[in-house]
């Protein structure tokens, strides 16, 4: 699959007792792979419309 023109990566976190902490997610069909959120936008949309 061809990843589209523009993207949005998003990263959870939260601070909690002055450290932050994020939410990065194991990939189901890759286990050594981490990544966060992501989102492709159709070229005719904008970002927050994504």
């Amino acid at each position: 699959m061809a990843r589209q023109p523009k993207q949005i990566h998003v990263f959870l976190y939260r601070q909690k007792q002055n450290k932050y902490e994020y939410a990065i997610f194991q990939r189901a069909d890759m286990p050594f792979c981490w990544q966060g959120i992501f989102q492709a936008v159709q070229l005719e949309k904008q970002h927050q419309g994504g």
